[in-house]
Formats: C-alpha cells, structure tokens, sequence
C-alpha cells in the first residue's frame, strides 16, 4: 500500500465517523422520517417546523446529508428523498409475517408496530432469545406479535402457504442446515409472497477480503458466535460468515 492510499484510508474512515454522527442526529430527531412523509420536495424550514426544530440547524443538518449524498437538492434549495429509496410497504395486502431467527426479538417488534393489521411471528432456536423477545413484548404491550420457540429442525406444517412475507436478517449463514430450512419457507410461503434475505458481504475466498475492515470483523463474529451455531447439530453446514 502506498503512503498515500493509506492516508486516504484514515481520511475517508475518520470523514465517515463524522457522518454518521449527523445520521444518527436525523434518525434520532424524525428527520429522516419526516422527509420521507413528503410527497414533493421541501425547504429546510418546512422540514424544521414538520419535526419542531429550529431551521437554522436543521439547514446545516441538510447541508451535511446532501453533501454526502443521502439527501438531494433541487436548484432552487430543496430537498427530498428519491421516491425509490423510501422504506413502502403495501401493509394493507400483508395479513401474516415470519421473522425468521428473531433473536430478542427487535426487528420482529419493529414490523408488528409497523403492520398493525398483519399478525408477526418471531421464530428462534435460542430459548433465552425467545424468552427475552417475550418481555419485551409485554413491556411494550405489542398485541399482534407472537414469539415462538423452534424446537426442532421443521416449521409448523399448520403453517403451509400462511406468510405474505418472510424475513431473514442475518441467520441464514448460522443455520446447521439452511438448505432444510430454505425447503421449508418455501412450503410455508405463499405462492405470491416475498422472502428478505440479508448476509454477510464476505467472500469465502480469504484472498478476495484482504483489505476489507468489515470482513474482518465478521469473521470475528464468525469465530465466537457463527461459526459455533452453525455446527451445533448434526449434519452440520459449518458456514460461518462466508462459505
């Protein structure tokens, strides 16, 4: 690596950090929220006074994310969030939804809050998990979730062609099975339903990830956490973060 590449590495991460902190800031006050509720592109005041803020911080808040490319300008000073790049989801046509690996159970609260109308399951193999997503269920008194332990390798065969929609976020590499489990959500799936997959942007060859603080870091997890969930039964996938 050349010294100035590697200066360009602590440039750009350290420029990142400072971002991310004006991102948090949006999220945290509703501004990304509120922009996102606009149908047509707004002033920086109209965008202070929907979220209660004064607009002279907010006009430097704006500043920072159009610089940066999350939010865009128009010539005439105003800003929007592209039609694509908003969070939609039809909720009217979503009646039953399956958090697959659910863990303590964050993101399936988030979508039962989100669908009011649509009955959310959270599925785990971790009974503390499950336990844990439970009182938190209660303590937010979230009617229409439903944590449920998986005990073995089969989902609910009640459950055939039920799921409008299914969610997996970060689980499939730690499934001891997932070809199993991917036959299986196929059969609980209806047929026009939609399965979300998010894993790990790691490749398998290590060679290909030299350089890569993420993969890095994954791995890791991988180590303490992946890589010993995927090998806790028989036959086992042993897939860590990247095979």
């Amino acid at each position: 690596m050349e010294p100035e590449e590697y200066a360009d590495k602590f440039s750009s991460t350290v420029t990142n950090g400072f971002i991310a902190l004006e991102i948090a800031i949006g999220l945290k006050l509703g501004l990304f929220n509120s922009l996102n509720t606009f149908t047509s592109q707004v002033t920086s005041k109209e965008l202070a006074v929907s979220c209660k803020l004064k607009e002279r911080y907010v006009r430097e808040w704006l500043g920072c994310l159009s610089a940066a490319g999350f939010v865009c300008i128009t010539p005439d000073d105003k800003y929007f969030i592209p039609e694509a790049c908003k969070p939609h989801t039809e909720s009217n046509t979503i009646s039953n939804v399956l958090d697959f690996g659910c863990g303590p159970g964050c993101l399936t609260i988030k979508l039962a809050e989100h669908l009011p109308k649509a009955k959310v399951y959270g599925i785990d193999i971790d009974r503390n998990s499950i336990e844990k997503a439970k009182e938190k269920k209660a303590k937010e008194n979230i009617p229409n979730v439903e944590f449920v332990l998986l005990e073995n390798d089969h989902l609910d065969e009640s459950w055939t062609k039920k799921f409008d929609w299914i969610t997996m976020v970060d689980v499939l590499h730690d499934l001891p099975n997932p070809n199993l489990s991917i036959s299986d959500i196929k059969r609980i799936l209806k047929d026009d339903g939609i399965v979300s997959l998010i894993d790990p942007c790691v490749h398998s060859d290590h060679k290909m990830n030299l350089g890569n603080q993420s993969a890095a870091m994954l791995y890791v997890f991988s180590t303490f956490l992946r890589l010993p969930c995927s090998m806790s039964r028989e036959p086992a996938a042993a897939n860590g973060s990247a095979e």
